[in-house]
């Protein structure tokens, strides 16, 4: 019975620990950032784009998301040939990205790495004649590293961001340049969570 009684007293001592222990485990704040993007790409493909964002910043520093973004391109003249066209190209581009993000005054600055596919497409047509050429459409990786300097205002933050697109070649009929400059204006709604570690 003594030996009984010590076990219980053992298991009774370790589960009161391990319940000490659990009530120790603290909430991580983090933020849950939901943008809209307006951008713009130096090269025909890209131009001016529209899309979106959704990320987790985890204790303010640690930032894990997507972007989706969706480019106008342009439309140009080629006249090399006998008979002119009009040449259009277009682009969608959905990355993974991964940052980190410190203070810098009033400001936070986020260093990322963007990992992804961008979608080109490109129609060729002769000038004032109907569009009935078929589209050429490719995806290809990219890869684009970039800055973000973040304001926060309450429950916003207003950031502008530049990245550098690598992004591989489609081998269209019209050539163009693949790889950009892009610069980006985002509004972003942070909504604050709190993710509590899992205990082992």
């Amino acid at each position: 019975m003594r030996a009984t009684g010590r076990v219980l007293t053992v298991v009774g001592a370790a589960v009161l620990l391990m319940g000490s222990g659990a009530q120790k485990i603290k909430a991580q704040q983090a933020e849950l950032q939901i943008g809209a993007i307006g951008a713009w790409g130096t090269k025909d493909p890209y131009k001016a784009g529209v899309g979106g964002s959704v990320a987790l910043l985890g204790g303010r520093v640690l930032y894990l998301g997507g972007t989706f973004l969706y480019y106008f391109g342009t439309t140009s003249q080629d006249t090399s040939g006998a008979v002119p066209t009009d040449v259009k190209v277009r682009s969608g581009l959905l990355t993974g990205d991964l940052g980190f993000q410190v203070p810098a005054g009033p400001l936070e600055l986020l260093a990322t790495i963007s990992l992804g596919a961008v979608k080109f497409r490109q129609t060729v047509a002769p000038v004032g004649g109907l569009d009935t050429t078929e589209a050429q459409k490719k995806t290809e990786f990219v890869f684009a590293p970039g800055l973000v300097a973040t304001l926060p205002v309450g429950p916003f933050r207003f950031a502008a961001g530049a990245q550098y697109y690598f992004a591989g070649d489609p081998g269209f009929s019209e050539d163009f340049k693949s790889n950009s400059l892009v610069l980006s204006l985002r509004l972003i709604l942070a909504v604050p969570i709190k993710i509590y570690p899992v205990a082992l």
